[in-house]
């Protein structure tokens, strides 16, 4: 009799363990915790918003009264999406596609005539500046899960290749003539003082020429790596999470190549056919960069939100 009743205790138990571990994985609208097939997943940056509740407790911090916003996956600005396929496999993919056009003006006189006073121009023109990027991203992967509750082991592996691109254009409001050459005093008349907070460098170079375009050459780089790591869904369909990575890459850098112009008052050497004037040169740095890496990743630890729909 004795051992009858404690075999049907310890059923009982077991049975009130499983109907406790079962209740647990669902919300208390009975929506499940984890992902299941067939549902997608956004994942986000959480580092600000840790930030942000952990500072609340410290008056003296003044960053904690910052609202907390959402940022992208490493890499930055990137897209991070999942899709469930089953309990324990999930597609992943990272997407980026970048374009910017950032315009600057720098006032300037126009070139001096015989009609302006003997003190000042009389009108004003702009040096226009352009800066044009482009920066696309893809990645795309498998992963898989181990543990049945609300802790998840996650590991997979991903391809990835990127591209980026960045030309920096002037056009400038005073034509060329005969004036306006290289190592002139004529130089200032035809270009504006480029402000200390201009990234993008000069407007002439050191040779007195006006730099009409830089092209920053194109970055072009192919990798694949392997991930680990764990995910704690604190409520049904959100989760936050962490992994690192191992992997290889390789990227080529091209040169930077940048056009000029400038008035031609001299004679060409052994040239003299050749008429003075406007001229365009073209100067590159020789050969391309390229690196090539085997190492882990998210060296900064960072955190990852996740919500499921």
């Amino acid at each position: 009799m004795k051992k009858t009743l404690v075999t049907m205790t310890f059923i009982c138990a077991v049975s009130f363990a499983f109907a406790q571990d079962s209740t647990m994985m669902k919300s208390k609208s009975g929506i499940p915790i984890l992902p299941e097939a067939g549902e997608w997943a956004l994942g986000f940056d959480a580092t600000t918003f840790i930030k942000y509740f952990g500072n609340l407790f410290h008056a003296s911090d003044s960053s904690g009264s910052a609202t907390p916003f959402f940022t992208a996956n490493s890499p930055a600005l990137t897209i991070y999406g999942k899709k469930c396929i089953a309990a324990d496999k999930f597609y992943r993919a990272k997407l980026r596609l970048g374009y910017g056009n950032d315009k600057f003006n720098y006032e300037v006189p126009d070139k001096a005539t015989s009609k302006d006073s003997t003190n000042f121009n009389e009108t004003y023109g702009a040096d226009e500046r352009t800066y044009t990027h482009t920066n696309i991203n893809l990645s795309l992967g498998k992963e898989f899960r181990r543990g049945k509750g609300r802790v998840q082991g996650v590991y997979g592996y991903e391809a990835f290749i990127e591209f980026g691109n960045s030309t920096v254009t002037n056009k400038f409001h005073n034509v060329l003539d005969s004036t306006m050459q290289k190592n002139s005093a004529d130089i200032t008349e035809f270009t504006a003082e480029v402000p200390a907070n201009d990234s993008y460098g000069p407007l002439i170079d050191a040779e007195g020429r006006r730099i009409t375009e830089v092209n920053y050459g194109s970055v072009f780089g192919i990798g694949v790596r392997g991930f680990a790591g764990v995910e704690y869904f604190f409520m049904a369909k959100a989760s936050i999470g962490a992994e690192f990575g191992w992997g290889i890459g390789i990227a080529s850098h091209g040169a930077t190549e940048t056009t000029t112009e400038y008035y031609e008052n001299t004679p060409p050497t052994n040239s003299s056919s050749v008429p003075y004037g406007p001229r365009s040169e073209i100067h590159g740095n020789p050969g391309k960069n390229s690196s090539f890496a085997i190492d882990t990743d998210n060296a900064y630890g960072a955190l990852n939100l996740f919500f499921y729909f």
